[in-house]
């Protein structure tokens, strides 16, 4: 069974601000919550003890840092939250929207961020569109 359509959810990083708009394409409810987390790529850990002592793991997509906002009008404006890198090669962000008291997702979108990612503090890095969750 295919999910009733949503609508298209866009997400622009400049610097370290995060601006989201979602356009509907049918009723949603109101106050819904924008979900961002910060997702390191390439990292690695030493596995101590077991049959694989001494050998070391590749992670992908680890939530390094996660923030939530309520939005007017479908529209949201927030800090890019600053994550421990723990030496994560690359960084991406997930953004999706969901009802409150519910944290599934009603709209979502993605893609990698910057390299470096900018610290807090630090000046603009220029207007980057991370993704467009396309209507579904």
């Amino acid at each position: 069974m295919r999910p009733a359509a949503v609508g298209r959810l866009e997400v622009v990083v400049t610097g370290r601000e995060v601006r989201a708009e979602l356009t509907p394409v049918a009723p949603l409810p109101s106050g819904l919550r924008l979900n961002l987390v910060v997702l390191g790529m390439g990292l690695t850990t030493r596995i101590e003890a077991g049959e694989n002592a001494g050998r070391e793991a590749r992670h992908d997509f680890v939530v390094l840092a996660r923030r939530q906002a309520s939005g007017r009008e479908r529209r949201w404006r927030m800090r890019l939250p600053e994550p421990e890198t723990h030496g994560a090669r690359r960084h991406a962000l997930a953004a999706w929207v969901s009802a409150p008291g519910d944290p599934t997702p009603l709209q979502a979108t993605g893609g990698f961020l910057p390299r470096p990612l900018p610290h807090e503090g630090e000046g603009s890095q220029g207007r980057r569109p991370v993704g467009h969750g396309a209507e579904r």
